[in-house]
């Protein structure tokens, strides 16, 4: 079962500008076009539902899967990959590679912000991003330790663009479907969307952060019960029961559960 959908308050969205790194991207998704000259085949629906895809300007520019995806990561790598772009060898440095060395990104952005931090301000980041899958292998199982797509299904020659992890209600392996990218230049950032939990966002985050103050609490109240020897419980008012979210004020958004 799915926890409900995060309220959150947008603190900020910054554009990202980078000649550097717009050439790079374009440069691949040349590549990419150079190989599917005759376009990409249309992705199963539980990604494009969920993902905005981007049009190209250019009518002739045949489909190559280009989608506007979420990527989430410390507040250091953030200022790395607006400095630098994304780097496939570091992706799941910290999280695991269930898809071998790659950068991960994710259609909602409820998973995207399982791998983010907050900073003091209990403020969270995360980088939506340009991204061309172009023609994508669909994994139904872990590929650990691979360096680059596996040959999709029906081709003889060429290796897929990109991996497409198929969510388990589709038979993968899965909770909500992941995009991942191998090459350098592959993903373009755009935005920064920086953001904080609703007081009144029950999300999978939020309610495991709930779950632990109300046991901090516990503790605590067990604690002066145990050492008040003159019955003495006026102490236990003062114990902070609130959840784990900040509280803050304004319009509260809504996103895709996780």
């Amino acid at each position: 079962h799915f926890a409900p959908p995060m309220k959150l308050k947008i603190i900020k969205i910054q554009r990202l500008i980078s000649k550097g790194l717009l050439d790079m991207y374009l440069l691949r998704r040349e590549r990419i076009e150079g190989l599917r000259k005759a376009g990409c085949p249309e992705l199963p629906t539980h990604l494009t539902e969920a993902a905005a895809r981007l049009q190209s300007v250019d009518s002739d520019l045949p489909n190559l899967n280009e989608f506007l995806l979420f990527h989430g990561t410390d507040d250091d790598s953030v200022e790395e990959i607006v400095r630098a772009g994304f780097d496939p060898r570091r992706g799941g440095e910290n999280t695991g590679r269930l898809f071998g060395h790659a950068t991960y990104f994710a259609p909602h952005a409820s998973k995207a912000d399982f791998y983010t931090e907050e900073d003091e301000d209990g403020v969270k980041s995360i980088i939506a991003a340009r991204v061309c899958l172009g023609h994508p292998f669909m994994a139904l199982s872990q590929l650990c330790n691979i360096l680059r797509p596996p040959r999709p299904s029906g081709a003889c020659h060429t290796v897929a663009d990109s991996v497409v992890a198929v969510p388990r209600s589709e038979g993968g392996c899965v909770d909500l479907p992941e995009v991942i990218v191998y090459s350098e230049g592959q993903a373009l950032p755009e935005y920064i969307i920086s953001y904080k939990h609703s007081a009144t966002c029950r999300c999978h985050h939020c309610d495991v952060e709930d779950d632990k103050d109300q046991d901090d609490s516990q503790g605590y109240i067990s604690s002066i019960s145990d050492s008040d020897a003159d019955g003495k419980d006026d102490e236990k008012d003062d114990v902070d029961t609130r959840n784990g979210c900040d509280q803050s004020e304004g319009e509260d958004v809504a996103l895709s559960p996780a």
